[in-house]
Order: structure tokens, then sequence, then C-alpha cells
């Protein structure tokens, strides 16, 4: 998708509207139920959204867990299957959205990004918390969900003896790990370019600069409303938070203050091999510029001998020598080689 189509998508279509606005081409739609307590366990896939309270089971931790948005419809029939604000599942199927936290009359709700392990790219995701219900719309699967949804299912997780806002906190801090490995793939690279960059001072390293400094501001719109959103979430005086809970969402919110860390040093290194990139870029020209003018000093003098001998006056003695071609060709290399000399004697070369 074009992304200056992406951002007019929504223009003159009324507020709430559900729509996907996306880079790429939304993934199928998979829809599962899990339930689980202390002791059992079960996944259900699911073909259609129906009334959640035929299908959930009372004392139980239920999670419907929504993959894909290609079928927009199924994200519309929450609003009413849940009583969920529309305009937070706008927001949860605009891809450019900012991390937001939002509080209704009976569920709590969070919007994030997490990124993909091996491209990268930003998948967005919307979580809403209920009473022992935990909805998640997530836009590509999550691999560190998974592992954590294994421990889980194999009841070796902490999840098994919580309530819902301890998987609701689970979701939060599978998807902030993913910001971790972000994190650590720019400092492989930064670390790969300044290597290359104090090794090979003669090249021009502007492009893989721009590029890395683009990777990295491009994290910065989503951590830095993130830790807002957090707060605000751990201010909330919400009844489906247990407060013996509260220091799990406070971690979350600690390790994004280190993330942010990560990001202003890594921000700052930018910063450094760019200056030093300029350096070398004005060490290689001054280089040049040094050689071009000790060959013109060398030359110079020469250019005036042969200017001075070339003027052809009928009274320029040197003009009528039997050897005076080769006698001007031996001072215009003495001249040159003495000049040479002298500017090696100097360490100017």
């Amino acid at each position: 998708m074009n992304k200056s189509k992406k951002l007019t998508r929504k223009i003159g279509l009324p507020p709430g509207e559900i729509i996907y606005i996306g880079n790429v081409d939304p993934q199928k739609t998979r829809i599962k139920l899990i339930k689980y307590d202390k002791v059992d366990f079960s996944e259900t896939d699911l073909k259609k959204l129906e009334n959640i309270d035929s299908i959930k089971e009372p004392n139980k931790i239920n999670w419907l867990d929504i993959t894909g948005f290609e079928k927009i419809e199924h994200i519309k029939d929450l609003s009413k299957i849940l009583n969920v604000n529309e305009m937070l599942l706008e927001d949860a199927m605009h891809t450019d959205h900012i991390p937001k936290f939002d509080e209704g009359n009976d569920y709590l709700a969070f919007i994030i990004k997490s990124f993909d392990e091996k491209s990268n790219d930003a998948s967005h995701n919307c979580f809403i918390l209920k009473d022992e219900l935990v909805i998640s719309l997530m836009e590509n699967p999550n691999n560190i969900l998974q592992i954590k949804i294994e421990r889980i299912k194999n009841g070796t997780a902490r999840a098994r003896n919580k309530k819902a806002d301890y998987l609701f906190y689970t979701l939060l801090d599978s998807c902030i790990d993913t910001y971790y490995r972000y994190f650590e793939n720019i400092r492989e690279e930064l670390f790969d370019l300044e290597e290359i960059i104090l090794n090979k001072r003669s090249e021009n390293y502007s492009d893989q600069i721009y590029q890395l400094n683009t990777k990295l501001k491009s994290i910065r719109k989503n951590l830095f409303p993130l830790k807002i959103a957090l707060q605000d979430l751990i201010e909330s005086e919400s009844k489906l938070l247990e407060k013996n809970n509260f220091h799990y969402f406070n971690d979350c919110k600690d390790h994004v203050n280190e993330l942010i860390e990560y990001y202003n040093s890594f921000s700052d290194m930018i910063q450094s091999l760019i200056h030093f990139n300029e350096n070398n870029i004005i060490n290689n020209t001054n280089k040049v510029i040094k050689i071009l003018t000790i060959i013109a000093t060398i030359f110079i003098p020469l250019t005036f001998i042969a200017g001075v001998y070339g003027m052809n006056f009928k009274n320029m003695p040197e003009l009528e020598w039997k050897n005076g071609y080769y006698y001007s060709l031996l001072l215009m290399f003495l001249v040159g080689f003495g000049i040479y000399i002298f500017i090696k004697k100097k360490r100017w070369l």
C-alpha cells in the first residue's frame, strides 16, 4: 500500500469507522479461544465471533486471540459483543497509531507495537482486559508470545495461578521484549559501521549512517508514548487490576525507561559517526587539495622557465646555444627536484 494513500484513507469517513490501514495487505484472520485455570487448559479455533458469555467459562481465564486483520467484519463485531468503544477498535486497526492506554466502564485497553525477529517490521497490537476475559488483536503473530503460551499450556507459567490481569501483563511484556531485540540489531549494525568507518577512512558512509538513523528514529514515536501509556495504566484505579500485580506493570515501565536510555545512547553514537564521517570526508578533501597544491608548486617555476624561453626575442643568447634545449630541460629538472626535496624535508608530503 502506498504510504500517502494510507494516510489519506480515513479522510471523509465518520468517527469510529473501523477499517484496516497498513503498509501491506492484512494477514488471514485466525480466531482462537484459550481457557485455563490451575488444572485445565484448552484451545479452540473459532470460525466466527459469537456471544462471548455463551462460550467463556466462569472461574477460568478466557483468552480470545485474534491474529490477522483480513476479515475486518470480525473486528467490527467486537464492538457489539464486548460493548467496547468503536473509537478504540478504529485505533486498533490503524497501524500508524501510537501506543495508548484506554479505560472504559468495564474494560482496560492498551495499544502497543511489537517487532518481527527477522525483518524488524513493526506489528500493531491491541489488548483488552475485562473480568475473566482478555482479548488480543494482533496484526501479525508474536514469536515470543507463542513461547509464553506454551509455558501456560504446560503448566509451568505463573499465569496458571494468576487472574486475567496477569495475562494482560504477559501480553504487554511479550511486546516490550521485542523492542530489546530491535535495539540489539541496531547496536550490532552501529558497531559494525563504526569499525568500517575507522578502518576505511577514504570512503563516504553517509548513506549507511542515514539508513541506520532512519531505522532508529522510526521507533521513537512508539517508544516515548509507550512510557506515557504505561504510566496511565499504573495510575488507573480500575478494579480489574489486582494491587499485588502492580509491580509487574511497574517492571514494564522500568524496561521502557531502559529502552529509552538505549535510544538516547544510540542516537548520540550515530551523531558521533556523522561527525567522524564528515571529518574523514574533510581530511580526504584536504589530502587531494594538498597533493594538487604540491604538484602546482613544482610546476609553476617550470612553467615560468618554459614561458621565458618561449618568447623568441632576438636578443636572447640562450636561443642560439647548440644544446640550449637540453640545458633548459636540465634546469627545469633541477628546479623541480629541488622543490620536491624541500617539500620532503618539511614533511608536507
